[in-house]
């Protein structure tokens, strides 16, 4: 009898058990489809797959995503703090070019003729002029390593925890598969033993059929002989009385 055939579980069986975990583990920012493809590509290639399994192949996933996001989420945090030091650059000096325009709006105001009021407005001018320049080539500046060493640094703290987070999700998915592929080996192992019980039970049930067991064939019962009386009869008894009386009639 040949051994039955493994067959992986059908999409639609993969998809069953997908959905009955509830709504999967993404934030607003990621795309659902792209995990569910990663847990489809992670389950498709189990040969034996039972409850267990299918749970195993679903820790895997959710931590390699999870792994995946806290790696992102460390250029994120130096990008931020990038962007935070960017953004009060550029705050620092709108704040500036106001303040020189508030001071060339008094002295204009105050229509002084007098020379050194003068000098001083065209200083405010000259300076609202650099002012712009200045806001001008922070908002096209480009960070360079130094900036994202300095982000580096401000943001050990927070890039050591997103370390503890990767390490142990590395650590949770490294269990989870080794569990993965024991439960397999055992589910494959337990398979091939039961299709060696059966092949034993079909072969000895069909060499039955060819063979059956032949019977002896019996004769018939010995006759039944009749046993001696064990009761004696009277002609005994009547001989036993008659020789003593010829006895005695000899006598006389």
């Amino acid at each position: 009898m040949p051994s039955k055939e493994i067959t992986p579980l059908s999409e639609e069986e993969l998809r069953r058990f997908l959905y009955s975990m509830g709504p999967p583990p993404v934030l607003s920012t990621e795309d659902p489809n792209a995990f569910e493809e990663l847990f489809l590509n992670i389950a498709r290639p189990l040969k034996n797959a039972d409850r267990l399994s299918l749970s195993l192949a679903w820790e895997i996933a959710v931590d390699t995503w999870s792994n995946a996001r806290y790696a992102r989420h460390e250029t994120i945090a130096v990008r931020r703090w990038w962007d935070k030091f960017h953004d009060s650059q550029l705050v620092a000096a709108k704040t500036m070019k106001l303040t020189y325009e508030e001071g060339l709006r008094k002295k204009a105001a105050g229509r002084s003729m007098y020379p050194a009021e003068a000098v001083q407005a065209a200083e405010l001018q000259e300076k609202i002029d650099n002012t712009v320049k200045d806001i001008d080539a922070i908002i096209a500046r480009v960070p360079t390593e130094a900036d994202f060493n300095q982000a580096l640094r401000g943001n050990a703290d927070f890039l050591h925890v997103l370390d503890q987070l990767r390490n142990g999700a590395n650590r949770r998915r490294f269990g989870n598969c080794v569990l993965l592929d024991k439960h397999g080996a055992y589910l494959e192992r337990t398979t091939q033993e039961d299709d060696e019980v059966v092949d034993a039970e079909f072969k000895e049930v069909q060499a039955l059929t060819e063979n059956p067991p032949q019977t002896e064939t019996e004769g018939p019962p010995p006759a039944i002989t009749a046993s001696p009386p064990t009761v004696p009869t009277t002609e005994n008894e009547n001989s036993h009385d008659v020789e003593p009386q010829n006895r005695s009639e000899s006598a006389q």
